[in-house]
Formats: C-alpha cells, sequence, structure tokens
C-alpha cells in the first residue's frame, strides 16, 4: 500500500502542476474527485483496473465509456497516458492523491475516525479539536472537514487519520502486534 500512495502521491503531483499551467486545476479536480468516488464504490471497476488479463485497449475504452463525456481533455489524456504506461491500477490512488493535494494547498483538511462503534457528540467534539490544533501548527487551516467510519471489525479502539498520518489504536492492530511477538522465537536454549 504505500508503494502504491507513493506512485499515486508523483503522478498526481505531476498532473497538478500541469493542471495549473494550463488553467485547468479546478475542471480536472472534479474529475478526480468523480473518479476516486467511482474508484471506492466499485468493486468491479478496481478489479478491472487491477486485471494483468483485460488489456489496456479494453480498459480505456471501459473508462471512455463510463466517465469520458464527464471528464476535461487533459484528464482523459492523463488517464491514457498512464494506462499505455501500465499503471492504470495506481488512477484510484492518483485521484486520491490528486484530491488531498489540491485540498491542502487551499488549506482544506479531512480528519477521518474508524471505529468499532459510533462516537459520542463529546468524542467527535474532542478529536476536532485536537485536530485542529494540530493541524494549525503545521500551516494554515481554512476548513477540517469531519469523515467517521463505523467498522466492527477493528473490534475497539480508533484508527485516525490526519492529513497524510495516522494513529492506530485499534485492538485489531493490538492483537496483530501480540501475534506477531508471539511467532518470534524469543527462546533460545541454554545448555
Amino acid at each position: 500500500m504505500a508503494t502504491e500512495t507513493k506512485i499515486g502521491t508523483r503522478y498526481a503531483q505531476a498532473l497538478v502542476s500541469l493542471a495549473k499551467e494550463r488553467n485547468e486545476l479546478d475542471a480536472v479536480f472534479a474529475d478526480m474527485q468523480s473518479f476516486g468516488a467511482a474508484y471506492s464504490v466499485s468493486e468491479d471497476l478496481r478489479t478491472m483496473l487491477k486485471s494483468p488479463v483485460i488489456k489496456f485497449d479494453k480498459k480505456l475504452s471501459v473508462l471512455e465509456t463510463v466517465f469520458g463525456s464527464h471528464f476535461s481533455p487533459l484528464t482523459k489524456i492523463f488517464i491514457e497516458k498512464i494506462a499505455r504506461g501500465k499503471r492504470e491500477k495506481y488512477l484510484g490512488d492518483i485521484a486520491k492523491a490528486y484530491v488531498y493535494q489540491v485540498n491542502s494547498a487551499s488549506g482544506i483538511f479531512t480528519v477521518k475516525v474508524k471505529t468499532a462503534t459510533p462516537l459520542s457528540a463529546e468524542h467527535r467534539t474532542r478529536i476536532m479539536e485536537l485536530a485542529k490544533k494540530e493541524l494549525s501548527a503545521s500551516g494554515e487551516v481554512k476548513d477540517v472537514r469531519f469523515e467517521e467510519v463505523v467498522d466492527p471489525s477493528i473490534l475497539g479502539g480508533f484508527i485516525l487519520t490526519i492529513g497524510d498520518r495516522q494513529i492506530d489504536t485499534s485492538f485489531a492492530q493490538k492483537l496483530r502486534e501480540l501475534e506477531r511477538s508471539f511467532n518470534e522465537n524469543v527462546y533460545v536454549k541454554n545448555f
């Protein structure tokens, strides 16, 4: 995942620069938001883009059919270049990174909290205050958006994502760490 994020970030930086140069930052931003939303909800789209069996021209044809009439010419050209370079499996990461980069440059940040059960109003307020304080220390903040996700699989605790930083105090993470420590053979015979 870290490698995909790095690749997505690099391509997104290039797209941001190109969009600024052509004064199409907002149009490409809308395209990347739209693509990112579709990518996050559609398992079929993710599977198709990651499939090594489906040829790039088929993938481009599907993308053109689904998004073609809605995307700006720059976005279409960019997606085609990515597909020709056999990097289409990173399009979801690129879209997410593009939106993040444009938002953060504008002082807009998203705070995401994943918990096993819904947060109380008090906890939600406290997390927002802490996030605003943390973000204000790193630069100008115009808006902080709050996103709460309930995921029972984390068992308890929370996963907090502020900008590009993540704090994972979930019980599931603690269990993985415990399992990893049990798998290490720390017992050494001394005879």
